[in-house]
């Protein structure tokens, strides 16, 4: 399912939970007010004390699993691919821009640091700069995106 955060998020423990309650109890109201503001807990001076603490408790909860969720978030996106990791490799089919504008598929012959030389499929050699490069057919079965595929037929 789309957007759903994996089931590895989690809170705090029991033993958590009671751990920081029993800290709480050690302090005054008075003492706990400033944590309950940092955390815009609502209506917590007309709260009492262990109605306060089970809130600040809570509020702790959600704001672990909110953390955790964020660093999933995080990690998720650092474990994307970027367009480097497409690059092109020998022999692999790609669309690039050509003079004037014009849209080709070839087969990748030959690697530089700047460029790549191309053969089109009636054998006309292209050199073009990487930026040029539109699309990378990954597998032999992969189609063309519908954009790039009216691009070829020029009926974009």
């Amino acid at each position: 399912m789309k957007g759903v955060i994996s089931m590895t998020t989690r809170g705090l423990t029991r033993e958590e939970q009671l751990a920081m309650k029993e800290n709480f109890n050690k302090q005054t109201k008075k003492e706990l007010l400033p944590l309950a503001k940092s955390l815009n807990i609502v209506g917590r001076h007309e709260m009492s004390k262990e109605v306060l603490i089970n809130m600040i408790v809570s509020f702790t909860q959600r704001n672990e699993i909110k953390n955790q969720v964020q660093e999933q978030k995080r990690l998720k996106r650092q474990s994307r691919k970027t367009k480097k990791d497409y690059a092109p490799t020998i022999g692999q089919i790609i669309a690039f821009e050509a003079n004037h504008h014009k849209v080709f598929s070839g087969k990748v012959v030959e690697i530089h640091d700047h460029d790549y030389v191309i053969e089109h499929k009636n054998g006309v050699k292209f050199k073009i700069e990487k930026s040029k490069v539109l699309w990378t057919k990954m597998t032999d079965k992969s189609r063309w995106p519908v954009q790039i595929y009216k691009l070829l037929k020029g009926i974009a």
